[in-house]
C-alpha cells in the first residue's frame, strides 16, 4: 500500500518539477516552490528504495539513514534560498557581480576622472540597481549625458544591471571645501570674472 502511495506521490511531484523549472531562475518564490517540489519526488523515491530494501533484506536502518540524508539536502538547499533572501533584503552586493570589477569598468570609460560612492545592491532575485559618483574634467562636464548613456549601455550589456543611477561631477570637486554641482562652474566664472 505505501508504495503505492509513494509511486502516486512521485507522479505528481515529478510534473510539479516540471512545471516550475521554467521559471525557477527567475524569481525567488518559484526557485523555492521548485526546490519543495523537487525534494518531495526525492522523498518518494527514497520511501519506495527504502521500502524496496527493507521489504527485500528487512533491514530497517535503512529508513532512518535515507531520512537523515534526505533532511540533511533540504537543509542546505534551505540555506542558499534563505542566504539569497537575506542578502535581497538586506540590499547586499549580488553574489555574481563582481563589486571591484565594475568599480574599474566604469573607471575606464573615457573622459572618467573618478568613481566613488559606487553602490551596487540587489532589488530582486534577478533586478539589480547601482547608483555612484562620476567625476570629469571640466571641458568634459558638458558630455555628462552622452557619458551616462555610454556607462549605462556598458552596466547593461557587460554586468545585467539595467537600474542605474549615475551623477556627474566635476574633478575639482573631490576637494572637500566644494560643492559638486553648476554652483562650483559658476562661482569659478565669477572669479575669473572680478580678476
Amino acid at each position: 500500500m505505501f508504495l503505492t502511495v509513494a509511486v502516486i506521490g512521485l507522479i505528481g511531484n515529478v510534473v510539479s518539477v516540471w512545471l516550475l523549472n521554467a521559471g525557477k531562475d527567475n524569481s525567488l518564490n518559484v526557485k523555492t516552490a521548485f526546490l519543495h517540489m523537487l525534494y518531495d519526488a526525492l522523498s518518494s523515491v527514497v520511501v519506495i528504495g527504502g521500502g524496496i530494501v527493507i521489504i527485500l533484506t528487512r533491514w530497517y536502518p535503512i529508513d532512518t539513514i535515507l531520512s537523515v540524508a534526505i533532511a540533511l539536502m533540504i537543509f542546505w538547499s534551505s540555506y542558499l534560498v534563505i542566504k539569497e533572501a537575506i542578502g535581497i533584503f538586506l540590499e547586499a552586493v549580488p553574489a555574481a557581480i563582481d563589486f571591484d570589477e565594475v568599480h574599474r569598468a566604469i573607471q575606464a570609460v573615457g573622459h572618467v576622472s573618478n568613481v566613488h560612492d559606487l553602490h551596487i545592491w540587489s532589488l530582486s532575485s534577478t533586478e539589480i540597481a547601482l547608483s555612484c559618483h562620476v567625476s570629469v574634467g571640466e571641458k568634459d562636464y558638458a558630455r555628462g549625458p552622452q557619458l551616462i548613456d555610454r556607462i549605462n549601455r556598458l552596466l547593461s550589456e557587460r554586468f545585467g544591471i539595467h537600474h542605474a543611477t549615475i551623477q556627474i561631477e566635476l574633478a575639482e570637486c573631490l576637494r572637500p571645501d566644494l560643492l559638486c554641482n553648476d554652483e562650483h562652474l559658476n562661482t569659478e566664472s565669477s572669479r575669473e570674472q572680478t580678476r
